[in-house]
């Protein structure tokens, strides 16, 4: 459940990399700060583009790491 970021951003965010095709062969894992303290793992996306993975970093409450595909 992503209610931090709530369902209809997180929906845009997968929308617009579907939109851009402009994609890095990484893969992206998001984790989200719960109550300030830990990160917790929400997710990854396959082949993220790079220019959102860059906007995702602007959010605070996001942590991104960078993982080379196996």
């Amino acid at each position: 459940e992503l209610c931090f970021l709530g369902k209809n951003l997180w929906q845009e965010i997968l929308k617009d990399i579907i939109r851009r095709g402009n994609f890095a062969r990484y893969r992206l894992v998001i984790w989200l700060r719960q109550q300030g303290k830990k990160f917790r793992e929400i997710g990854n996306i396959m082949n993220i583009s790079s220019e959102l993975a860059r906007t995702l970093v602007s959010f605070v409450d996001l942590k991104i790491e960078y993982k080379k595909p196996l």
